[in-house]
């Protein structure tokens, strides 16, 4: 590949570490579960995997008294020590690893080196990658304390199957233990951090299993009239309204010299000129051929695998609006089916943008199903899992798949820490919600009410039984959206009633991570 080659490569993948964060956030709004993350990030049983494991001299130093010794949060009937907070901010960082691992490079985060020797660029002031995570830990570990606090005020405790989620978990870490020729006791301080033991990763999930509990309860208290939901989606339209574009991106050959910013813009204006998508299309494919530049190193077939991709990637569908961003601003507000827009970076980029549909909302049908998920990674093997899910797939059949049995079996066996506390359950769902190969099952056209089947992934199994269709997408996203805006309502209100005391001073103790 040449050196301009590489050049657009690399801004290319910035701009997709970008564009990715940005789905990310813009996921938010369609929130499928209040805030669940917060508490699924601890059950770690289907990510175990995908733990960093930090030097075992190093984390086995130490007996850790001393962090068990050192309250960081303690509310009436909880305290959060430095060694349960050490759990949750390593949980928290492998959590990050796991969503943003393909992208950590163009966030600036070195898993090699300290944290705290590197600067946060998730924001400005978020100080050092540490700070960052230690933040996250915090403010997981505080919305833990009020939601127990909860429960206790509702006499809710742990049941004997509760309880059975703390030995899945565990099981989960011995079985990653064994994979890594480690007993538990060496694996939890590699793991979650120097002086961690056992119990403190026990105490860590009893506090989330109650939390959730009381969080459950919370969420099924919550129900809409179809008129409060239009008022809400009428109120707050811009975020539940999509648009459709194709867009492409034409950089001056150097960035630094102004004079060849003028090519560059007559380029994006040519192709502005367009007034189609298949001219879009064979207008950028003309001119990526008629820039390439072939090398011994970059061939023929290198410059047809990129068009390829390139082409592929003219068109987006689904966009979501973007507050102060003008090629955003105009898509939503301006654009008409066939419109063109040049937005002028101002450093030598122009990017083109077709529009292909005005702003809409999602009409399609949501589906509700039941899903127990069995990975690869926790059992060993796509054979090993493939047997697991035969046999709970029996069980469920000879227990007639009755609503009751599935939730059971799910709380038991599935690794979607999504939603196996719920049974398996996944209400509402989009197809984009669900993993690919789950999503193609629901959606399946002739689809009915109790099949029951099971799907293989690219990581494991899925056990799927379909319940039926749901509400319109732009509803779903509306009631998940209103569920989380009284969740915050009512956390705000906790945070007033529910004396919480914290000590800063402690977090210091929290290990830093190098791998």
């Amino acid at each position: 590949m040449g050196k301009g080659q590489r050049a657009r490569a690399s801004r290319a993948g910035e701009k997709e570490a970008n564009r990715i964060l940005m789905a990310k956030e813009a996921k938010k709004k369609k929130v499928t579960k209040i805030i669940s993350t917060v508490i699924a990030i601890v059950l770690v049983i289907g990510i175990v995997g995908g733990i960093t494991l930090q030097s075992f001299r190093t984390a086995n130093m130490t007996s850790g008294k001393s962090m068990r010794n050192a309250v960081v949060l303690q509310s009436k009937n909880f305290e959060v020590n430095a060694a349960m907070m050490s759990y949750f901010f390593y949980t928290q960082y492998n959590n990050f690893l796991n969503s943003y691992g393909d992208y950590i490079s163009y966030l600036s985060l070195d898993t090699k080196k300290s944290l705290k020797s590197q600067d946060c660029t998730m924001s400005e002031d978020a100080g050092s990658w540490y700070d960052y995570f230690v933040d996250q830990a915090a403010a997981q570990a505080k919305e833990l304390v009020y939601l127990a606090e909860n429960a206790v005020a509702e006499k809710m405790e742990l049941t004997k199957d509760d309880m059975g989620g703390v030995e899945a978990t565990i099981d989960a870490y011995k079985d990653a233990a064994a994979k890594n020729n480690l007993s538990l006791k060496d694996f939890i301080p590699a793991a979650f951090g120097t002086g961690v033991k056992e119990s403190d990763v026990r105490d860590c999930v009893e506090l989330s299993l109650l939390a959730e509990k009381y969080l459950a309860s919370f969420q099924n208290g919550l129900e809409y009239t179809d008129k409060e939901i239009d008022a809400f989606y009428k109120k707050n339209e811009a975020n539940y309204r999509y648009v459709d574009y194709y867009y492409y991106t034409i950089n001056a050959s150097d960035a630094k010299d102004k004079a060849t910013y003028s090519a560059a813009e007559k380029a994006a204006k040519e192709l502005a000129a367009v007034k189609s998508t298949d001219a879009f299309s064979a207008w950028v494919e003309a001119y990526e051929r008629k820039n390439a530049k072939l090398t011994d190193d970059y061939k023929k077939e290198d410059l047809e695998s990129d068009i390829k991709d390139i082409l592929a990637d003219l068109a987006v569908e689904g966009a979501t609006y973007i507050k102060e961003d003008k090629s955003s601003e105009w898509l939503f507000k301006k654009a008409k089916v066939g419109d063109t827009y040049i937005s002028d970076s101002g450093n030598g980029s122009y990017t083109v943008y077709f529009s292909t549909a005005t702003p809409y909302r999602d009409t399609e049908i949501t589906r509700t199903i039941r899903q127990i998920v069995l990975t690869s990674n926790t059992h060993g093997s796509m054979d090993k899992a493939n047997e697991v899910a035969k046999d709970v797939m029996k069980d469920l059949v000879d227990e007639k798949l009755t609503d009751e049995a599935f939730e059971e079996v799910a709380k038991s066996f599935s690794e979607d820490t999504a939603t196996y506390t719920n049974g398996g359950l996944c209400e509402n769902y989009s197809k984009n919600d669900f993993s690919t190969e789950v999503g193609e099952w629901a959606y399946k056209k002739d689809r009915k009410k109790g099949d029951f089947e099971m799907i293989k992934m690219t990581d494991g199994y899925a056990l799927c039984y379909y319940v039926g269709k749901g509400v319109e997408g732009w509803k779903a996203d509306c009631i998940n959206a209103m569920k989380s805006e009284d969740y915050s309502n009512a956390k705000k209100d906790w945070e007033k009633k529910i004396s919480l005391t914290e000590n800063e001073k402690n977090y210091k103790k929290i290990p830093d991570i190098v791998a």
